[in-house]
């Protein structure tokens, strides 16, 4: 299968790595969800006029030093150092890039939204794994991708047969307010044959709306079971070093006693 954080050079400290840049890495990780977090806040601040030029200059200055001091701690902490610059070749380039002493009138704007689009990137390639995983979980990819196409063929057909819904954008957006169990009421069928099509789409939404709640529950009480049953054998696996150990004395103690009477 191929490994998208990898083929982006997103993919982070290889699992195989010392302790120490795997700790790191977890201490970056944290940082970086929250610069995330505020990029998204620094838009808006931008977009309503509340940051003044400056500000957002420091703000943008402060996120590329962070880029910056990620790469270079974890490249020094790294056994591997080759392995780590080839599986992450996207930071190296946006930290070069988006050096700010480069920028200049023109690309200014650019190269702050390819930082800002690194850093949000960055932030969402970790959970690559876990959504695989949640998406191989019972077939849901399949399921989701089932409810993706009815969503766009009920929309568009009822866009056809149904003078009340305009276009198929409102078809679709009707669809998938109807197939979600949300209904705003702002799109609906005014006619028969359109009212023949959303009981289609009720019907079948609200079956396939049901399994993927199902199997996303059903994923996380599998994965609370499996930790819970990894901590339970580790601690077995704690007690029998004990037993192990104690019997390692008696054993020593035996061999050293027979080595007495022999002598």
């Amino acid at each position: 299968m191929i490994n998208i954080p990898r083929l982006i050079g997103l993919a982070g400290v290889a699992t195989n790595e010392n302790a120490q840049a795997l700790h790191f890495e977890k201490i970056f990780q944290w940082l970086i969800s929250t610069i995330a977090i505020w990029i998204f806040i620094q838009w808006y601040l931008e977009e309503t006029h509340l940051l003044s030029d400056s500000s957002i200059n420091m703000g943008n200055w402060l996120i590329w030093i962070f880029l910056f001091l990620e790469l270079s701690v974890l490249t020094a902490f790294v056994n591997n150092r080759y392995q780590y610059l080839t599986r992450n070749w996207l930071g190296i380039i946006v930290v070069i890039l988006c050096f700010p002493p480069l920028w200049f009138h023109g690309s200014i704007i650019v190269a702050v939204r390819i930082m800002r689009l690194f850093v949000l990137m960055r932030a969402v390639a970790p959970t690559y794994k876990t959504v695989r995983e949640i998406l191989s979980f019972n077939h849901l990819g399949f399921l989701l991708l089932i409810a993706l196409l009815i969503t766009i063929f009920g929309g568009l057909l009822i866009s056809s047969v149904d003078p009340g819904i305009h276009t198929p954008w409102d078809g679709i957006w009707w669809a998938w307010e109807t197939i979600t169990t949300v209904g705003y009421g702002d799109v609906a069928p005014s006619n028969f044959r359109g009212r023949a099509v959303a009981v289609f789409v009720m019907l079948l939404g609200s079956a396939l709306f049901s399994l993927i709640t199902a199997n996303l529950a059903a994923y996380f009480i599998s994965k609370s079971k499996a930790s819970k049953d990894i901590v339970a054998v580790k601690r077995e696996e704690g007690e029998v070093l004990v037993i192990v150990r104690q019997m390692q004395a008696q054993l020593n103690t035996i061999k050293e006693k027979v080595d007495k009477l022999e002598k």
